[in-house]
């Protein structure tokens, strides 16, 4: 029954996910997850991540990130 009344909803998502340019998106997602390292240290100290902000890889997806969480507060 819960389905029956929300089939519209998943219909719309379905349609947005099978767009080819979130298709693109998803692939390189689901290919960086998998190639990254996924162990975190431990010992991770906030000097350790100072350091890492001068990355400007780092300083990328951390915008990425926040601009992000930006968009998802304002749904």
């Amino acid at each position: 029954r819960l389905l029956r009344e929300n089939i519209a909803s998943v219909m719309l998502i379905v349609k947005s996910i099978t767009q080819p340019e979130m298709l693109g998106f998803i692939n390189n997602m689901l290919d960086i997850l998998k190639n990254m390292d996924t162990v975190i240290r431990d010992d991770v100290s906030l000097l350790f991540l100072f350091k890492q902000i001068r990355n400007p890889e780092v300083k990328k997806g951390i915008a990425f990130s926040l601009e992000l969480i930006k968009n998802m507060a304002r749904t």
